[in-house]
Order: C-alpha cells, then sequence, then structure tokens
C-alpha cells in the first residue's frame, strides 16, 4: 500500500518504502523492557506537564489480568471439539497498578498465567513506584498477606488495604479462625470500605485496555507477546493522554481549523481569509472566497489552518503562540 500511495508517504515523511520486516526490528528495540520504561516514564511526565498527573497520587489499585492468545473465546474452546486445539493451558498475564483517579497505568510486570497474584506483587509494587509515587495501595484479596502489608508499610511508607480472608481448614465447632498478623487485624476490625472502593477502578482499566486494544495478542512466542502487551499499555497512556489535550484544544477561544469543515465555508467566516488545507479542499476554499495557500501551516488574524497530519507539529506550536499573546 506505501508503494502505491505516494500520498500517506508524503504524510508520514517516507522518502522510500522500508522492507516489510522493519516494523518487527523497530520492536524489538523499542519495545524491550529498558526502552518500554523509558518511553512510560516520558508519557506519564507529559501527563504531569499538563496536570493530568499530580506529582504523587493519592490512591493506586493493583490488580492482574489475562490476555488471549486466540480471538476464539474461551468458551467456544471449550465446548467445540473441533477447535479444542486453540485452548491454551498458560497465557500472558499481566500485573498492572493504575492511579484511580485518571486510569493511567503506572507500571507493569508481564508473566505467564495460571499463577497466583501474590508472586508479582513487590515486583510490580516497585516498577510502579520507580515511575511515579502515591500513598495509598488498594489491592483485592489474591495479594492478602502479612508479608505485603510488612512491606508496602515499614520498606516503602505505603498504606495498604486489602480485605482480610479466613485461610486454612475450618474450626470443628464452626467458629471462625482467629486471625493472625498484626496488620491482618486491623484491617479485619478497622477495614476502611470508602477507600477500598476504589478498587475497582483498576478493573476499568482492564476494560478499556482489553475494549480499545483488543483482549486477544497476535504475537505467537513469549518475547514478542511481552513486546506487544508493552505496546498496548504505552497506548493506553497516551489515548488518556490525548482526549485530555484535546479536551484542553476544544475548551479554548481561538478558532482552530485542521482540516477546513465545511461548518466555516458555508458560514463565510473564511471570506478574504489566506488559509490552507489539504489540496482536496482547495476548490471549496476558493468557492467561499478565502485565499488557499497552499502552505503547511497558516495564520490571518485569529484562524489557523493546517494542511494535514504532516503539519501537526508546527500547527501545535502556532496554537500555543497565539495563546501566549492572549
Amino acid at each position: 500500500m506505501l508503494t502505491e500511495w505516494s500520498e500517506i508517504r508524503r504524510i508520514l515523511g517516507l522518502q522510500r518504502v522500508p522492507h516489510f520486516t522493519t516494523l518487527c526490528a523497530a520492536s524489538k528495540r523499542l519495545l524491550c523492557k529498558p526502552s518500554a520504561e523509558t518511553l512510560l516514564h516520558s508519557i506519564l511526565q507529559q501527563c504531569r506537564d499538563i496536570k493530568l498527573l499530580k506529582a504523587r497520587s493519592k490512591i493506586a489499585a493493583i490488580d492482574s489480568t489475562g490476555m488471549e492468545t486466540s480471538h476464539a473465546s474461551r468458551y467456544y474452546t471449550r465446548r467445540c471439539k473441533r477447535h479444542e486445539g486453540h485452548y491454551k493451558k498458560r497465557f500472558p498475564k499481566l500485573s498492572a497498578i493504575c492511579d484511580t483517579s485518571n486510569h493511567l497505568i503506572l507500571g507493569m510486570v508481564i508473566d505467564r498465567g495460571p499463577k497466583l497474584d501474590h508472586v508479582e506483587d513487590e515486583s510490580t509494587l516497585l516498577n510502579a513506584l520507580s515511575q511515579q509515587k502515591f500513598n495509598t495501595l488498594v489491592a483485592d484479596a489474591g495479594y492478602e498477606s502479612e508479608r505485603f502489608h510488612k512491606f508496602c508499610r515499614k520498606r516503602l511508607n505505603i498504606e495498604s488495604i486489602i480485605p482480610t480472608t479466613q485461610r486454612g481448614r475450618p474450626r470443628q465447632d464452626g467458629k471462625p479462625k482467629a486471625v493472625t498478623g498484626y496488620y491482618r487485624k486491623i484491617m479485619q476490625n478497622n477495614f476502611p470500605k470508602k477507600i477500598y472502593g476504589q478498587r475497582w477502578q483498576v478493573e476499568t482499566a482492564f476494560s478499556m485496555l482489553k475494549r480499545n486494544l483488543g483482549c486477544a495478542v497476535r504475537a505467537r512466542n513469549y518475547h514478542n507477546q511481552n513486546r506487544e502487551i508493552r505496546l498496548r499499555v504505552l497506548t493506553h497512556n497516551l489515548m488518556i493522554l490525548r482526549r485530555k489535550i484535546l479536551c484542553f484544544i476544544q475548551s479554548i477561544n481561538v478558532p482552530y481549523l485542521s482540516p477546513i469543515y465545511p461548518l466555516f465555508i458555508n458560514a463565510g467566516v473564511l471570506e478574504g481569509k489566506k488559509v490552507t488545507s489539504f489540496a482536496s479542499e482547495a476548490g471549496n476554499l476558493r468557492k467561499a472566497k478565502a485565499v488557499y495557500t497552499g502552505s503547511d501551516v497558516k495564520r490571518d488574524g485569529l484562524i489557523i489552518t493546517g494542511s494535514g497530519p504532516a503539519a501537526a507539529t508546527r500547527f501545535g506550536q502556532t496554537i500555543v503562540k497565539a495563546l501566549e499573546k492572549q
């Protein structure tokens, strides 16, 4: 498609068509764990710059979710003997911590399931703290242990809120077993239900990740699956960041057009104005008595226009300059 479509090459700024293995080679370099951590740090810093993420989060939630290795549903592969080979006993497992106020994923650990959640609890927590500090961590009963409470509260000075569960065989007289551990007793006697209610935000983050980007990974081997999951987490955060920026742009009082919308053409707003847009819109602009320049970005008074995605950077810089002068 790139070979035959010169317009896409111009928008992407490609002088020649790359080899079909270029993306695979780039993913090995850009989505390895150190590079992905650097990219995540950069995205979270951008979120702090626009006040989407605070310097220190109040509440963070930890949980894990499994990713499918086939688009066929698990129920279908179990019931259909013809496709029972699609059923995988092992699957990619993503353990993550998210900020409950904005659903940004702060840290992640990718492993293989089925596996108990507490296996990755400390590594996931340390990974998230390397990116963002927070005061309180909420988790479900899968992470409940005196060891994890001590790790959070004594070593990291983080308030851990995890419901206490009954373990082992029940007593013969039917009475509940005695709870051992200092912090487990605190959680049993004085459990903060209101704060713990924010734990569901991590479930929402996983739902956003799977609904927007898919619940099944396309890669087939272990390392490629890890890279694909890292890419989805980074894309999830970028989508939240992009939505925040678009909401900000829509709230400003500087008219901007890229590309030109028919509404402005029909309203006569562009009459006598110097504007630019896609080359295919030049005829409509001239009919609206506008002066089509064909440049990447053009500002005429309070009207700022861009020629397309290739001019997005200059277009944004022009808007920022216009806002600074107001």
